[in-house]
This record gives structure tokens, C-alpha cells and sequence, in this order.
């Protein structure tokens, strides 16, 4: 099985929306998803925004597709891993999962 880490930079609805399309598309063909929230796009993660981004993370997850948020992203913007609804990674975390994937495509 082939794994493919997207990762997630924009704050940006439609940069996210698109990204879950393809995540989909990957998951429906046996890809193994993991999107690793950097930068400010872990806020998206922190403030349980209405909408979609709400209902899309539970439905993602039971297609597979694994989240992961570096701690360094989380330091920066003060934010608290147990309000997120993703693993926490250090930077060699960081550094294995980008190591071990097949694909790596940046969002932003």
C-alpha cells in the first residue's frame, strides 16, 4: 500500500475542500492518507469552525485518512493539543513520516 502525506498549510475553505477530494480519491483507490497540519492551518484544527471542515475530519477519518499536527505549529500559535482532533508530532515525527511516504504534496 502506498502512502501519501499531504501537507496542510492554507487556511484557506476551498484549499481544504480540495484537498479532501483528492484524500478521497486516494483513499477509494487503497492510498494510505495522512494530512500533516503545519503552520497556521492548525488553527483550522483549534477552532472547530461550523461548516464543513466540521463534518469533513470525522468523515476522512473513517475513510482512513490519518491527521497529525506538528507541536512546533502548535508552540507558535498557542494552541493546546488536547482541544485537537489530530496526533501530535515532533519534529522527528516529522521527519519519519516524511521519510516513510511514497508521495508528499504540499497544500497551500
Amino acid at each position: 500500500m502506498s502512502h501519501t502525506v499531504m501537507l496542510v498549510r492554507s487556511v484557506e475553505a476551498d484549499a481544504v475542500a480540495e484537498l479532501a477530494d483528492l484524500s478521497l480519491t486516494l483513499a477509494a483507490f487503497g492510498q494510505q492518507v495522512t494530512w500533516l497540519w503545519c503552520a497556521d492551518a492548525a488553527f483550522l484544527l483549534a477552532e472547530t469552525p461550523a461548516g464543513r471542515l466540521q463534518e469533513l475530519l470525522p468523515m476522512l477519518s473513517e475513510f482512513g485518512v490519518q491527521h497529525r499536527v506538528t507541536s512546533h505549529s502548535l508552540a507558535q500559535l498557542h494552541l493546546e493539543a488536547q482541544a485537537l482532533a489530530a496526533e501530535v508530532v515532533d519534529d522527528i515525527g516529522v521527519q519519519q513520516l516524511l521519510a516513510n511516504a511514497d508521495h508528499c504534496l504540499g497544500w497551500s
